[in-house]
């Protein structure tokens, strides 16, 4: 899985990297900074996808609980604030997909992990408290973050209750922050 031709854009970088399979991986990342980069390996080569964020969106996370079923998020920076996205795969086309967000604060998603087909968890910040978004197999909404001065930046799904993520939170002794880990219990849909 080797490609290092020079054929990708300059200034160009991955954020994440997702496979269901050895023949089916799925890379997420920008173009300087600010324009959408999403490229899908088939087993042989890497090719660039279309997706419908191309120009305005940057993707931080990726996550694949199927061959044909794939998530990315990220932000769209529009009016020098930032909002959280949600872009879905379906074995076709890239699509954007609706996401509640708390407020009209700025927004953003770093980190995806699916457990199964049917749920889903992401996490990111909103206005600097911690935003963790969950799928239910209908649709997705806010779920409380367990502590409300911390950010978390990565996330992991080992079931469909339970993820765990990574990041820095306030130390309350002498009000730093630290590398921490969180277990988030996941409410049922």
């Amino acid at each position: 899985m080797d490609d290092r031709t020079g054929s990708r854009p300059l200034n160009s970088s991955f954020n994440a990297i997702s496979c269901s399979s050895e023949s089916a991986c799925t890379a997420v990342g920008s173009i300087n900074e600010h324009f959408e980069l999403v490229e899908r390996w088939n087993g042989s080569t890497w090719s660039r996808e279309h997706t419908p964020g191309e120009r305005t969106t940057n993707l931080n996370g990726v996550a694949c609980p199927a061959a044909s079923l794939w998530w990315g998020v990220g932000f769209k920076c529009s009016s020098l604030t930032y909002t959280a996205v949600l872009e879905r795969w379906n074995g076709m086309k890239w699509a954007f997909v609706h996401v509640p967000l708390p407020s009209n604060a700025p927004t953003l998603l770093d980190s995806i992990s699916c457990s199964s087909v049917r749920a889903r968890s992401a996490i990111g910040y909103a206005d600097l408290d911690p935003l963790v978004e969950r799928w239910n197999g209908r649709f997705w909404a806010v779920q409380q973050a367990p502590y409300t001065d911390d950010l978390y930046w990565w996330i992991s799904c080992p079931s469909d209750t339970l993820c765990v993520a990574v990041g820095q939170c306030q130390d309350s002794r002498d009000a730093v922050l630290v590398e921490c880990l969180l277990d988030v219990r996941v409410e049922a849909g």
